[in-house]
C-alpha cells in the first residue's frame, strides 16, 4: 500500500514518490540450461540482478517468471499486476544445447529435394588420410524429408516453397502469422522464414529481432560482412554457434545478465559492466583561465 501526504511539499518528487507514481519495470532475461539470469530495471533506473536455477520444480514452474516475481517483491505464485511491467526481453540457448547434446526430442531435417545427404557428406575431409576406418560425426537429425523448393546462390528463388507439401509432413506445421515473428517460444518450436537474400534477412531481424544475438552461416564473405555491419544486435556471429553469446566465453569470468541496450553496458554483463566510475580531482586553488 502506498500512502500520500494530504499536503504534498511543492518541488521535485522523491525517488520513492517517483516509483509510486510510475511503477514500470523492464526486464532482461538470459535463460541457460543450468541458470537463468534475470536483470530488472526499476522505475528509478536502478538495476537489480537475480540468478535462478533454470529447473527447480519444487520451488517454481518457470524460472523467468519466478525471478520477475522476486525482483518485484511478490509472493510465490502471485499474479503480476497489469501495468507493472513495461517489457520483457529474453534470450535462450536451451533448445540449442539440447540439440547439440542429444538430450532433446528427435529431430527431422527438412531440406531441398536432392540434398538429402548433403550434411552427411559434408566436405569429405579426412583428418587422417591413411586411416582405414573413417569415423563420421554423429548426425543431429534422425530423419530427412525433402521438399520441392530451390533457392539459387544469389538468393533468387527458382522454385517457390510448396507450403502444402510442408504442412503435409506433420499436422503441427502451419503457416506463420505476424505474431509468430514476435514470439519467444522457449520450447521445441520455431518460426522459419525464407528470405530474398541477406538484405531481406537484415530487414526481418531489424523489425522482429530482440537485439540480443544473431548469426549468419555462409561462405560468402561479402554477405557476411554486410550482415555483421548492418544487424544492430548486441552480438553478431559469422559461422559460429549462438551458444558463444555468453559472458564466460567473452572473458568476463561470470555472466550476471545480458543487455540489449545500445549504450553501456551492451551484450553479456559481468561485474565490471555493472559498475561505474567518477573523476576525483584534488587541487590547491587552481582556476581555469
Amino acid at each position: 500500500m502506498v500512502c500520500y501526504p494530504l499536503h504534498p511539499v511543492q518541488g521535485a518528487l522523491s525517488q520513492a514518490d517517483e516509483m509510486a507514481s510510475n511503477p514500470i519495470w523492464d526486464f532482461w532475461i538470459d535463460r541457460g540450461g543450468t541458470f537463468t539470469d534475470v536483470i530488472g530495471r526499476d522505475p528509478a533506473g536502478q538495476l537489480h540482478a537475480k540468478k535462478m536455477l533454470s529447473e527447480n520444480p519444487r520451488a517454481y514452474r518457470d524460472a523467468a517468471v519466478a525471478g520477475i516475481r522476486a525482483l518485484l517483491g511478490l509472493e510465490d505464485g502471485a499474479a503480476i499486476p497489469a501495468g507493472l511491467v513495461n517489457e520483457v526481453r529474453m534470450g535462450t540457448t536451451v533448445a540449442t544445447n539440447a540439440l547439440l547434446e542429444r538430450k532433446g526430442e528427435r529431430v527431422t531435417l527438412l531440406t531441398t529435394r536432392g540434398f538429402r545427404d548433403a550434411l552427411e557428406l559434408g566436405y569429405q575431409a579426412r583428418p587422417d588420410i591413411f586411416a582405414r576406418e573413417i569415423i563420421k560425426p554423429e548426425l543431429l537429425y534422425a530423419d530427412v524429408i525433402e521438399i520441392d523448393e530451390r533457392v539459387r546462390v544469389d538468393g533468387t528463388i527458382e522454385v517457390p516453397l510448396n507450403d502444402a507439401a510442408v504442412q503435409a509432413v506433420d499436422p503441427r506445421v502451419h503457416p506463420t502469422t505476424e505474431d509468430d515473428w514476435y514470439t519467444e517460444y522457449l520450447d521445441s518450436v520455431i518460426a522459419a522464414k525464407v528470405v530474398q537474400g541477406v538484405d531481406d534477412a537484415i530487414a526481418h531481424i531489424a523489425r522482429y529481432g530482440s537485439a540480443h544475438t544473431e548469426s549468419i552461416v555462409t561462405e560468402d564473405a561479402r554477405a557476411a560482412e554486410r550482415f555483421l555491419g548492418r544487424v544492430d544486435s548486441a552480438i553478431v556471429l559469422h559461422n559460429a554457434s549462438t551458444q558463444f553469446a555468453d559472458g564466460g566465453e567473452f572473458g568476463m569470468g561470470a555472466e550476471i545478465g545480458i543487455s540489449t541496450d545500445r549504450f553501456h553496458a551492451r551484450g553479456p554483463v559481468g561485474v565490471e559492466q555493472l559498475t561505474s566510475y567518477k573523476y576525483v580531482v584534488r587541487g590547491r586553488g587552481q582556476v581555469r583561465p
